[in-house]
């Protein structure tokens, strides 16, 4: 009988997609999948090590598994993602639970450890590829969305950021063997994908030498089944007119843009290495609305870098009320060893963190609220994801993206269908989320 394995992911929906590639693997080199940890053989635990707190909760997930090679069935313990790149010596050291760590962006290298689990290496180390190697996955999302990852690495260099010493410099995937995955995903029912990167706006920059996000966008746009095309961690310094007009011109584009721009203030986006300034972000977010006036914009903003001055932080704080982003998640700076920030003077107190980090979202909290209660009266394509157990239906519109925003629920006295389309009108408001009605003058399921 097959042995079983069970699959941990931990942090981002990027991670997500490498977990699903070593699903494949596994499932391919003759090995059962089990969901349930309790029911397996061996675990692999994808970790997450991009912050000390994703860190610390890959270290609890290690542990509390570790702990069933003694209570249970489980007898070997893989441990591999970005935690492994930045602390192996101390994972093996440290860590005696532990069967094997995997530093590979190959799935294969996977099934490799798994079956060398006898030997004495601990380690194995594969020597990082050139290029994205293409492989196939096993989705664990839903039936009807899937994330795309576009490109691996970053080459921003950030200074408060861990991820080009991790994942190494930027490296694309080819147009064409992204159009060819999201033409399989459409046939096997998808109906929703979710472009994901370290920086969405700079794909191609490696291989085809410019960014080269909107003729990719043009690429998949005439994917037959695919009904959304949603773009997430796209820098606002690398957003060009190019790319503003496909989002404008294609109707499959979502008008929703994900788009971190950490600070507002000159000085700090100088010392964090970003391309941006204030004038430069209120140039992008006005051309954005003035081109796409129902475009959606989420971002994500930092309190807490070294040095934020309150001046600095009551500054970002008028820029958010007068920017008045959708949705806004807010991080209170991570001291991280390795980068050029971990180094700078006035680290800032983590009393002080967490109450700026509180304030904004407060004052985001409003925000978000009071742009919500604009849509009331509109009509909107929702898809249904599930019934909830008060009889309403969860879903969501083209302006709320799946995992990090708000949902909307649907009154209806006719069932619908989880994974398609139904016109909904707009009711009620709450802070992150909608409510509204199946409308029957026009709501047949798509």
């Amino acid at each position: 009988m097959a042995q079983k394995i069970c699959l941990i992911s931990l942090g981002c929906s990027k991670n997500l997609v490498e977990s699903e590639h070593i699903l494949y693997a596994v499932k391919k080199f003759g090995y059962d999948l089990t969901g349930d940890i309790n029911d397996a053989d061996i675990a692999i635990i994808n970790t997450c090590g991009f912050i000390s707190s994703a860190a610390s909760e890959s270290i609890r997930f290690i542990i509390e598994t570790g702990k069933l090679k003694k209570d249970g069935k489980l007898k070997y313990l893989l441990v591999t993602g970005c935690m492994v790149e930045r602390y192996r010596e101390e994972l093996l050291k440290e860590m005696p639970e532990i069967d094997a760590v995997v530093a590979s962006s190959d799935p294969e290298d996977i099934v490799r450890a798994i079956k060398s689990i006898h030997d004495s290496t601990k380690l194995f180390d594969i020597k990082e590829v050139e290029n994205i190697k293409e492989y196939p996955r096993i989705l664990s999302t839903p039936s009807y969305m899937a994330y795309v990852k576009i490109s691996e690495g970053c080459n921003n260099n950030c200074s408060f950021c861990t991820i080009p010493s991790i994942k190494g410099r930027y490296k694309s995937r080819t147009i064409e063997n992204i159009v060819k995955e999201v033409d399989t995903l459409s046939r096997e029912g998808i109906k929703e994908i979710v472009l994901v990167a370290q920086d969405t706006a700079r794909y191609g920059i490696d291989i085809y030498h410019r960014n080269a996000i909107a003729d990719l966008l043009r690429a998949l746009a005439p994917v037959n089944g695919i009904q959304w095309i949603r773009i997430m961690y796209c820098y606002p310094e690398a957003i060009t007119d190019e790319l503003v007009e496909v989002i404008k011109e294609q109707p499959k584009i979502c008008h929703y843009l994900d788009m971190p721009i950490q600070h507002c203030s000159d000085r700090i986006l100088r010392s964090m290495h970003r391309d941006s300034s204030r004038e430069n972000l209120i140039t992008i977010i006005e051309k954005l609305r003035k081109n796409i006036p129902d475009i959606i914009l989420r971002t994500t903003v930092m309190v807490g870098y070294p040095g934020e001055s309150e001046e600095e932080f009551n500054e970002l704080i008028q820029f958010m009320k007068e920017m008045r982003f959708d949705n806004v998640s807010t991080f209170a700076y991570s001291r991280e060893e390795g980068t050029e920030a971990y180094n700078l003077p006035c680290q800032i107190k983590s009393k002080v963190k967490t109450r700026r980090k509180q304030k904004i979202m407060l004052i985001q909290k409003e925000i978000s609220y009071n742009e919500n209660c604009k849509k009331i009266g509109n009509i909107y394509d929702v898809l249904i994801e599930e019934k909830t157990s008060e009889g309403k239906y969860r879903g969501r519109y083209y302006g709320q993206a799946p995992e990090v925003d708000g949902v909307f629920y649907v009154n209806s006295k006719v069932d619908l269908i989880p994974g398609k389309f139904v016109r909904v009108i707009t009711k009620k408001a709450n802070t992150y989320d909608l409510e509204g009605d199946f409308y029957e003058k026009d709501g047949t399921c798509q």
